[in-house]
C-alpha cells in the first residue's frame, strides 16, 4: 500500500466504522460478530478456502499494481507470490482443511486459477488498486469503510467497480444481483466521487475452483434505491449491536467456523 492508503486504514481505524466484513459476520451470525468484532477474540484456525482465496488476491493486487505503473508482471512471479502468501497464513494461524486437501493440494489449485487468471483478456485501464473508501450511514456517527479490489474504466470512459473471487461454483443471476458486498462498494463509489450518475457499474470476476478450473464474469448495475435500502439494513443492523442481540445462527457456514469452542461454550 501507499503512504496515502495506509493513512487513511489508519485513520479509519481509530473511529468508529462499519465495513461489509462486519455487516456480513452480523446477518450471518450475530454470536460470531460478537467473539470477533465486540470482545476482540482471534478464531482458533482459517477455513483452507480463505487462505486460498487471500492468497489470491494478493498475488491479484500485485499484478495489477504493476500494470497501473506500466509493468506487466510475469507470471511466474505472480504464482511465486500467491505460494508466500499461502506460507504467511500457514505460519499466522492455523488451517483447517476440507478432507483430501492438503498444502500441496493447495499450492496446486492456487497455480491453476493463477495461470487462468493472468491469461485473462483485459481492455480496460486499471485506474486504482485496492482502493480505501470511507463514506458516511445517514442517522449515525459511524463511518463505513471498505477496500475495493480494483476500479477500471473502459473506452467510453465509464468507471467499472471489480471484486475478485474464489468460489467452488458458479453465480447465478440471484447472486450476482443481489448481492450485498456489491452494494456496499457502489454506495462508497458514489459517495466518493469515483462514478456518476444513478447506476453504478460492477463486476464479479469469480475463479471457479472446479475440477477443470475457469474465470467468468459477471456484470451488472447498483441503482439509488438499492444503495439506500442497504443502508437501511445497515441502520438497523447497527441498532441491533447497540442492543446487544447477539446468538447463534447455525448454516453451512459452521463446519469451517474459527469460533466452535466459543459457541459450544455459550
Amino acid at each position: 500500500m501507499t503512504d496515502i492508503t495506509l493513512k487513511i486504514v489508519n485513520d479509519v481505524k481509530t473511529r468508529l466504522h462499519f465495513s461489509y466484513s462486519q455487516l456480513n459476520t452480523y446477518i450471518s451470525c450475530p454470536l460470531k460478530y460478537k467473539f470477533h468484532y465486540v470482545m476482540g477474540l482471534n478464531p482458533e484456525f482459517l477455513g483452507s478456502g480463505l487462505v486460498l482465496g487471500k492468497s489470491i488476491h494478493d498475488a491479484a493486487a500485485s499484478y495489477y499494481r504493476g500494470l497501473v505503473e506500466g509493468e506487466s508482471t510475469p507470471e511466474s512471479v505472480v504464482s511465486q507470490i500467491f505460494e508466500e502468501s499461502v506460507q504467511k497464513y500457514l505460519d499466522e494461524s492455523p488451517v483447517s482443511f476440507k478432507k483430501g486437501e492438503d498444502h500441496e493440494s493447495m499450492i496446486k489449485k492456487g497455480q491453476e486459477l493463477i495461470s487462468l487468471f493472468y491469461k485473462k483478456e483485459r481492455a480496460n485501464r486499471v485506474l486504482f488498486v485496492e482502493q480505501p473508501l470511507e463514506g458516511t450511514i445517514p442517522g449515525t456517527d459511524v463511518a463505513m469503510f471498505g477496500i475495493v479490489d480494483l476500479v477500471e474504466e473502459d473506452d467510453e470512459g465509464n468507471r467499472i467497480i471489480v471484486d475478485l473471487k474464489t468460489s467452488a461454483s458458479r453465480y447465478d443471476d440471484f447472486k450476482v444481483q443481489s448481492d450485498q458486498q456489491l452494494t456496499f462498494y457502489a454506495e462508497l463509489a458514489k459517495q466518493n466521487g469515483l462514478v456518476s450518475g444513478d447506476e453504478t457499474l460492477l463486476r464479479f470476476d469469480v475463479l471457479l475452483k472446479q475440477k477443470t478450473p475457469s474465470l467468468e464474469s459477471y456484470y451488472t448495475v447498483r441503482k439509488e434505491n438499492e444503495r439506500n435500502r442497504l443502508l437501511r439494513v445497515i441502520n438497523q443492523v447497527l441498532r441491533c449491536i447497540e442492543k446487544e442481540m447477539f446468538y447463534p445462527s447455525p448454516s453451512w457456514m459452521c463446519p469451517e467456523c474459527g469460533f466452535k469452542t466459543q459457541c459450544n461454550e455459550w
